[in-house]
């Protein structure tokens, strides 16, 4: 029997890209175009993600999948009521963002409960 896996505080710019599966100067570029969004740095100015940062990153990535701006994706990662959003006339962005949202809590949720049994 295995032991516990080990969780690292601390992920690469290399390292994110690869787990998340985007380029690294993707990551960099929504540092800028994403206020929202801002990664650790070392003393020497390496980008250092947490796991946070890569729920952060996922959900991005996922927003922008289904068609969101920067300036949107920024709006939604500060606002926690997504799913509040109401439409008259059809799905709005919002509420399917806030859907996607969820289902990514969800379904990382499951993948903790996964890990811890295994």
């Amino acid at each position: 029997m295995q032991g516990p896996k080990i969780r690292r505080l601390y992920y690469s710019t290399k390292e994110v890209s690869e787990i998340v599966r985007i380029s690294p100067q993707m990551l960099k570029d929504w540092e800028q175009s994403i206020p929202g969004f801002k990664p650790t740095k070392s003393k020497s100015g390496r980008r250092l993600y947490k796991p946070e940062d890569m729920k952060t990153i996922e959900k991005i990535k996922e927003l922008k999948e289904i068609g969101h701006t920067d300036k949107e994706i920024n709006r939604l990662l500060k606002d926690s009521n997504v799913q509040k959003t109401v439409s008259t006339g059809g799905e709005t962005k919002e509420n399917k963002s806030g859907r996607v949202l969820l289902l990514y809590e969800i379904y990382n949720g499951l993948r903790e409960i996964l890990h811890i049994l295994e």
